[in-house]
């Protein structure tokens, strides 16, 4: 699930010598649409997206949850290709999301701590 995050990842970067998504397919699965009523929606194609600029300075990513019988998961990963992240648990119906949280919010402290040295 990681190296599929990563692939996404270096969708975007142009050296890439043959992406996963084109820069169009990118842009599409990453970006939320604007939904009848005129709200905006939380998912681009496939993910879920947080944070999509410019309505934030926060970190820009995307993930996806999923069970299946006796199976749970999580995959996520932020735009720009800092981090990717993948749990998966042997049980089904177990709640990823607080150890999904606090999983991020220790890698972004590292990334935050080695981008300072």
């Amino acid at each position: 699930m990681v190296g599929f995050l990563t692939h996404i990842q270096q969708s975007m970067d142009t050296n890439t010598p043959e992406p996963l998504l084109n820069q169009e397919n990118f842009d599409r699965m990453l970006t939320r649409p604007v939904l009848e009523d005129g709200t905006q929606g939380s998912y681009g194609l496939g993910f879920y997206v947080l944070n999509q600029p410019p309505d934030s300075d926060q970190l820009h990513s995307f993930h996806h949850f999923g069970n299946n019988q006796g199976f749970s998961s999580y995959m996520g990963a932020d735009v720009e290709g800092t981090f990717a992240l993948a749990i998966m648990c042997n049980r089904n119906s177990v709640t990823l999301d607080p150890l999904r949280r606090e999983l991020m919010r220790q890698i972004l402290e590292i990334i935050d701590s080695t981008e300072q040295m």
